[in-house]
């Protein structure tokens, strides 16, 4: 889509942004009745749409979203998605990188490939994320539906402060369930402090795997009064 304005995806419908694989591009001739085929080049088959934060973009450029909307990227097309409205889901289904900021939609997000990264806080409206491969938060607090990180997940948060707002922290009016690996990229000196990075309203169950900083230093982490993780900071 290159078109400026608003992209609409009905109950229903899906859109898929990238084909998921290669495309061949052939050139055939018919000589005598005989067909021969020469390949002429390879299109990765990776897409993407016009958003404000595009090249050429306005900030009228918007997506209502009602049904589903599938990244399949997979070469190195990492694109940004933005202004999102609606009930409809988004799932990450490519190898490649994702960016979501400034989205308001009510439906889940679904990372199965690749990275989801977000621009905001706001990056996956009010609805539920679902984490099966890698997801990395910028600073501030996150208002979603429910959480849930399975055991192929990587999930990255920073630590910039200790104060709200410096540091990645998700907060759930349903459930979280935890498994996989967290990472924590850490700027400053905060050792023996304590964080609570996931508060779950409905909830807390499972448990991370491995939790690490950006340089590997392991860091306790533990689920207190069963609605909050909470970690200390080596």
């Amino acid at each position: 889509q290159n078109y400026n304005g608003i992209t609409t995806i009905g109950a229903n419908a899906t859109l898929r942004i990238g084909s998921g694989t290669s495309v061949p591009l052939n050139y055939a001739t018919v000589n005598s009745g005989v067909t021969s085929t020469v390949l002429q080049a390879t299109y990765n088959g990776d897409g993407s749409l016009l958003t404000a934060e595009s090249v050429g973009g306005v900030s009228t450029d918007a997506i209502v979203n009602e049904g589903t909307i599938i990244v399949q990227n997979t070469a190195a097309t990492p694109i940004t998605l933005s202004h999102i409205s609606g009930t409809g889901s988004l799932v990450q289904a490519g190898a490649d990188t994702t960016t979501l900021l400034s989205n308001s939609y009510t439906g889940s997000t679904t990372i199965n490939a690749g990275t989801v990264t977000a621009g905001d806080i706001t990056a996956f409206g009010s609805g539920s994320v679902s984490n099966n491969a890698g997801l990395g938060l910028v600073a501030g607090q996150y208002q979603i539906g429910s959480f849930h990180q399975g055991a192929t997940g990587a999930l990255t948060l920073p630590v910039n402060g200790l104060t709200t707002g410096t540091y990645g922290y998700i907060t759930t009016t349903g459930t979280a369930t935890l498994a996989g690996t967290l990472t924590l990229s850490i700027s400053g000196t905060y050792t023996g402090q304590q964080l609570v990075l996931i508060n779950a309203t409905g909830g807390l169950s499972g448990g991370f795997s491995s939790i690490k900083t950006a340089t590997g230093v392991v860091v306790s982490g533990a689920i207190v009064g069963g609605t909050t993780f909470v970690v200390t900071l080596p």
